[in-house]
C-alpha cells in the first residue's frame, strides 16, 4: 500500500508541470477567456489552422474548441506560438 501511495504521489508531481504548461498555453490562445478557441483566435496566434480541420476537431459542434478538443487535435490544427 505504501508503494502505491508513493507511486501516485510521484506521478502527480511529475505531471503537474505539464498540466500547468497546457493551462497557460490555452489561456494565451483564448483571448476572450470564454474557455473555447475559435478559428479566428487560432489564426491570430499564428496557427496554420484550416477551417475543415477545425470542424473535424470540434467534436461537439459548438463552433469552439475546448481544451481537450484542442490538445487532442493539436497536430492536425497546426502548432501555435
Amino acid at each position: 500500500m505504501k508503494n502505491i501511495a508513493i507511486s501516485l504521489l510521484l506521478a502527480l508531481t511529475l505531471s503537474t508541470p505539464a498540466l500547468a504548461w497546457k493551462n497557460e498555453h490555452f489561456a494565451k490562445l483564448d483571448t476572450d477567456s470564454n474557455g473555447e478557441l475559435t478559428v479566428i483566435e487560432l489564426q491570430a496566434a499564428g496557427c496554420r489552422t484550416q477551417p475543415k480541420f477545425f470542424a473535424y476537431a470540434d467534436a461537439d459542434r459548438s463552433k469552439g474548441l475546448s481544451k481537450v478538443e484542442y490538445f487532442n487535435n493539436r497536430d492536425l490544427l497546426g502548432r501555435c506560438n
